[in-house]
């Protein structure tokens, strides 16, 4: 909500997505061993992330955003298990909306979710353009979430020396973009 610049009924600081994340990281922590309790979790997650995602109310579009986002902090394996090719997509699309906000948390939750190989194979096949449309921003945090993501992204591949995912040239321009930032 700090970020959307938008009221909320809860005491809603720039910090507070980290303290839902690490309380998230604890709860996840304690269920992991117990498989029914930690398929619960995981499968209430997915209702929510789904819910919020899939909206046609764009604030809730952001809400989904930042709650994958949160997710991916704080248990990576648990949010690449309920995040599917249909969240991905999602993601790309709000993206994709008009306003700085959607970009940023976009490029964030992307950045995020470029750690799965499976994710990284779909966004290299069909997410490339929004990558660098990200990192082409005049918004210098939108385009370093952008270049984390295209980077994470050159850099899990697609698992074979054959599968192209930068072209010829392409991985020394993101070593000089990365430089700027250095």
């Amino acid at each position: 909500y700090p970020r959307m610049k938008a009221p909320s009924q809860l005491a809603v600081t720039p910090q507070t997505s980290q303290h839902v994340a690490v309380a998230l990281s604890f709860v996840y922590d304690y269920v992991q061993s117990y498989d029914q309790e930690r398929t619960k979790f995981e499968e209430e997650a997915k209702s929510v992330i789904q819910r919020l995602l899939n909206s046609v109310d764009k604030n809730n579009n952001l809400q989904g955003l930042t709650a994958l986002g949160c997710l991916f902090q704080a248990n990576k394996e648990c949010a690449q298990v309920i995040c599917s090719e249909n969240e991905i997509g999602r993601v790309l699309i709000i993206t994709c909306f008009d306003g700085r906000i959607y970009q940023l948390l976009g490029a964030e939750t992307l950045a995020y979710a470029a750690t799965d190989k499976k994710i990284c194979d779909r966004l290299a096949s069909t997410g490339m353009d929004v990558l660098k449309m990200l990192y082409q921003s005049k918004d210098h945090e939108i385009q370093v979430r952008g270049l984390v993501a295209m980077c994470k992204v050159g850099m899990k591949g697609g698992g074979n020396v054959n599968d192209a995912v930068i072209v010829e040239g392409g991985a020394l321009k993101l070593y000089d973009a990365c430089k700027k930032y250095v």
